[in-house]
Formats: structure tokens, C-alpha cells, sequence
């Protein structure tokens, strides 16, 4: 492998997991912020998916689209099956959407892109990717 390919993939998937964590503590507080849990899943999403691309040597396109990333051959062939479930809503919460005020996210919402995403870090630890430990 690449060393520069490593070295971005662990970038890219320390960026995911300081949002996944993020959107987690957000989460449980006592009146969370469900747009803000939402729009940092998505983050993390993306964030994966691209870490995923750089460590099979792949350059990840410039895209904000969580569906865009996985309609990649090279994803398909490196999660080696359908992505978690849950994952291409987190496309609803966009940049856009959420800088206008304008979304609003329902707590069921909010738990649900958690999962998504913690379901993908868990394959993708599984897989024996390269995730930085959480600490």
C-alpha cells in the first residue's frame, strides 16, 4: 500500500469519527439540537466513504453527496456489500438545507442517522480498516 494513500485515508476517517462523536454526545443531551446531529452524521458519512476511496488508492470526488459516493464501483467493491442501512438519507440533511434554518428534524430522525453511521464505522472497523481509536 501507498503511504500517502494511508496517510489520507487515516485523515479522512479521524475527520469522520471527531463528527460522529460529535453528533453522539449532541445526541444525548437534554434537548438536543437534531438538525446539527443530523447535518454531522452526514459529515462523518461522507468522510468514511471518502477515507474508504483513499485507502484503496481511489481519489475521492469532489461531492457533498453521501449516494453520489456510493454509486462509486470502487465503494461497492471495498464494502464488499450493500452500505448500512439509512445511510442515503443523510443526503436530505445538506449543507444548504441546514444553513437556512430551514430543516427540521424529528428525533426518530436524528437516532436513525446515528445508527447509519455507527453501523458504518463498525463494518468498516470490522473490515480492519484503518480507524483511529477512539480516546
Amino acid at each position: 500500500m501507498n503511504p500517502l494513500d494511508l496517510m489520507n485515508a487515516v485523515r479522512f476517517f479521524t475527520a469522520a469519527l471527531a463528527d460522529l462523536r460529535a453528533a453522539s454526545v449532541m445526541a444525548e443531551g437534554a434537548a438536543p439540537h437534531a438538525a446539527l446531529v443530523c447535518f454531522h452524521c452526514r459529515l462523518a458519512a461522507l468522510q468514511m466513504l471518502k477515507g474508504l476511496l483513499a485507502f484503496h488508492g481511489s481519489s475521492a470526488p469532489q461531492t457533498q453527496s453521501v449516494q453520489a459516493l456510493l454509486e462509486l464501483p470502487a465503494l461497492h467493491a471495498a464494502l464488499g456489500q450493500a452500505a448500512p442501512e439509512g445511510l442515503l438519507e443523510l443526503d436530505q440533511y445538506g449543507d444548504e438545507l441546514y444553513l437556512s434554518g430551514a430543516l427540521r428534524v424529528a428525533p426518530g430522525e436524528m437516532r436513525r442517522s446515528v445508527e447509519a453511521v455507527t453501523a458504518l464505522k463498525e463494518r468498516l472497523a470490522g473490515m480492519g480498516y484503518p480507524l483511529p481509536t477512539e480516546g
